[in-house]
């Protein structure tokens, strides 16, 4: 996949299982990684992020996506320079808001490219996962998977992860 590891990595990591949804037309497809609860040097890992379910999401909200984007060939070298200096395959926060929200779908405006497709959406305020970055297709905006849609819940079901309810504060 292009993504180095380096070897003394307190982070690192076994992969103990992957799932895989798509909806048959192959238009959409969300894999996920299960790793084991401490890592290869025996330390605990991060907290997993939270899955929001029944948090309030409008359009303008602040949201971020963390992926891994590649070199892109339908950007303008120039820009493409611009942005990322030269350096790909490497974890970048691309920040935005949300542009529109549907039953199965969040439209965002947050800078991807090939590489950021499975990356959480982040909900600035909250830390809560809104939704799954699919593709960026012309026309159309950026599109992500609604964590709330009967499609991730269902994947989610399977897999043995239950979105948190939002509690008033």
């Amino acid at each position: 996949l292009g993504v180095r590891v380096l070897a003394d990595s307190p982070r690192r990591s076994r992969a103990t299982g992957v799932a895989w949804m798509d909806d048959g037309d192959e238009t959409m497809g969300v894999a996920v990684l299960r790793v084991a609860e401490k890592s290869l040097a025996g330390d605990p890992l991060p907290p997993p992020l939270t899955l929001a379910q029944g948090l309030p999401v409008a359009a303008g909200q602040k949201m971020y996506l963390v992926g891994y984007p590649a070199r892109d060939s339908r950007l303008d070298d120039l820009f493409a320079e611009s942005v990322y200096g030269g350096v790909y395959d490497v974890k970048r926060v691309s920040c935005g808001r949300m542009l529109a929200l549907s039953d199965l779908q969040v439209v965002h405006d947050c800078f991807t490219a090939p590489g950021s497709s499975g990356a959480p959406v982040i909900d600035l305020e909250s830390g809560q996962v809104v939704g799954i970055h699919l593709i960026n297709s012309p026309g159309e905006g950026r599109i992500a998977l609604s964590i709330a849609s009967p499609q991730a819940r269902s994947f989610l079901a399977a897999l043995g992860i239950s979105p948190v309810a939002q509690t008033a504060q």
